[in-house]
């Protein structure tokens, strides 16, 4: 992604996260959409027991809560490009889940980890969706899931 578009992106949420959630009414209701679309999704742990969840884009915590509901005992990593947003989150309540400062369009994870990657939109930021796609599903351990929500375009044009 570009360094420069990635900067301003996530300044603007960054200078918005204190307040963010007094505003967020959509992203509330994409994200519990979302989820109880994931309660549908066969999300199967790895051999080991273990299930390990990426989220990418966390904001505020919106959709980590409706997560950590979902799977309990899941291994939770909240990721978001903004570090003001990270500590929103953080603050947001006790999802137990480990929040990290990373552009989802370039993970910082290599090979197949994740059983369950889920994003809340976010993927409408990314300046090549295709590319992060092919980089998110690299993530993905056999049999693992990518489920995202995203604004198509002109969403907000009235």
């Amino acid at each position: 992604m570009n360094e420069d578009r990635t900067q301003r992106i996530g300044k603007a949420f960054g200078a918005a996260a204190e307040h963010y959630e007094e505003h967020a009414g959509v992203q509330r209701v994409v994200a519990e959409t979302l989820a109880r679309l994931l309660r549908l999704q066969p999300v199967r742990p790895a051999p080991d027991g273990r299930l390990r969840i990426l989220e990418i884009g966390c904001g505020t915590g919106l959709l980590t809560r409706q997560l950590r509901s979902l799977f309990q005992d899941a291994e939770i990593v909240a990721s978001d490009i903004s570090p003001e947003m990270i500590r929103q989150a953080e603050r947001g309540g006790d999802t137990g889940a480990h929040f990290l400062v990373m552009d989802g369009e370039a993970p910082v994870f290599e090979g197949a980890h994740f059983d369950l990657i889920a994003s809340s939109l976010a993927f409408q930021w990314f300046a090549d969706l295709p590319r992060a796609l092919d980089r998110l599903t690299a993530l993905l351990r056999p049999g693992g899931s990518l489920m995202f929500a995203t604004m198509a375009r002109r969403s907000f044009h009235e």
